[in-house]
């Protein structure tokens, strides 16, 4: 900016010189009648001329000294604040070219063992342990990004003492003495691990911990299970082996979810497609139903639904794929069991369970059914704070809608 200041005053001073010395001379010829009196007027015109430089170039060194000065002062108390920030840090902050400590701040002592002497005469790659990985360590030397951003990187350093301490490296490409350098930090972040270690142990424990408990759930029940075979099996009225054969299939539908998360690897959350797929061919088998009389569709979206809201739509698609298996297709009728479940946006989840048999009776309300498995869909929809729809158009389709 001063450059280009002082380049136009001097080019404007010079074309104004120039002008003032052809018209004065032109003036001093006519106002000077004799001689004497033009060298005098040319006198006092050079030394005006002279004063005027000599002002002019006074006030352009003036400026430029000034200006040195106040860049030289801003750098100064840069660097000051920068160093005693630096100094100060609890995190080492260095500078490397070509791999090499060109500058170190103490806190470097503290982390590696190293004194700042003997990490300055050290490669940045000589502390580094070669068992970060081959996109750290290559050939013997650190590997840093092309990129102008730097890299950003977990590290284990290898301390003075031996030991590996964990650092989280992060740098950015700087000028450096006239030459290209690298300005990072490193942040010890050995605690951090240690923690995020334990917490990992807890965790694996806690998951071993419930899958344990989901397989002495699902245990529990099929001995519950095996216990109602055994009832019934002393049982000669059709209609109490029914209810037992039912109460059989609810248990086991809530046993089967337990069965599933307990070979999942996310205990969070359940596969609801797999759980269905199996559910449903349980029902097949138990109820004897030939898949060639009612054919199944099935379009399942992979939702990852929690454990109770599992039970509850597993016990829901229990009771309407029995009723629908016990009346929708009575004799020889054939036809189409649907069981859907998608997410319709916005959080919703939506469960159909529909066929195309003799549908409904007219005249039965859902809602107020004296049948115990109408009444316990009706009672597990508002468990899970959803609504139902019946469609009795063809054949008879439950639509159920509710949030995770």
């Amino acid at each position: 900016m001063f450059k280009l200041t002082a380049f136009r005053i001097v080019v404007i001073y010079a074309l104004v010189g120039a002008l003032w010395i052809l018209m004065s001379d032109m003036v001093i010829s006519i106002i000077s009648a004799t001689p004497p009196l033009f060298t005098l007027f040319s006198i006092i015109k050079g030394i005006l001329y002279v004063t005027v430089t000599a002002l002019l170039l006074y006030w352009l060194v003036s400026t430029y000294v000034s200006e040195r000065k106040a860049v030289e002062n801003a750098l100064r108390e840069s660097e000051i604040k920068f160093r005693a920030l630096a100094e100060s840090s609890p995190v080492v902050i260095f500078i490397l070219r070509d791999d090499r400590f060109v500058y170190l701040n103490p806190a470097f002592e503290r982390i590696t063992g190293y004194t700042i002497a003997q990490g300055l005469s050290m490669r940045f790659s000589d502390i580094v342990s070669p068992d970060n990985g081959g996109e750290v360590v290559q050939s013997g030397g650190f590997h840093f990004s092309e990129s102008p951003i730097g890299d950003s990187i977990e590290l284990r350093l290898l301390t003075r003492a031996g030991k590996l301490c964990w650092v989280y490296y992060s740098s950015i490409k700087i000028e450096y003495g006239g030459m290209p350098a690298t300005l990072g930090n490193l942040v010890d972040i050995s605690d951090l691990k240690a923690a995020e270690d334990r917490i990992l142990a807890s965790l694996r424990e806690k998951e071993v911990l419930l899958k344990e408990v989901h397989h002495r759930v699902k245990n529990n029940m099929q001995i519950i299970s095996s216990l109602l075979s055994l009832q019934y099996s002393a049982i000669t009225d059709p209609d109490m082996i029914k209810l037992f054969k039912e109460s059989q299939q609810r248990i086991r539908s809530m046993a089967l979810v337990h069965e599933k998360l307990y070979r999942s690897n996310d205990m969070a959350a359940l596969d609801i497609e797999d759980y269905f797929r199996s559910l449903i061919s349980y029902l097949y088998s138990s109820c004897m139903v030939r898949s060639d009389k009612i054919m199944l569709e099935m379009a399942i979206e992979r939702i990852p639904v929690k454990l109770d809201t599992a039970i509850s739509c597993g016990l829901i698609v229990t009771e309407l794929v029995t009723n629908c298996f016990k009346y929708a297709f009575p004799g020889d009728q054939t036809g189409i069991l649907s069981v859907k479940m998608f997410s319709p946006g916005s959080g919703e989840i939506c469960l159909q369970v529909s066929d195309t048999g003799v549908g409904l009776p007219p005249g039965i309300d859902v809602s107020t059914a004296p049948t115990l498995g109408l009444q316990l869909v009706a009672s597990l929809v508002n468990q899970v704070e959803g609504t139902m729809e019946v469609d009795r158009t063809i054949g008879t389709k439950f639509t159920i809608r509710f949030r995770e």
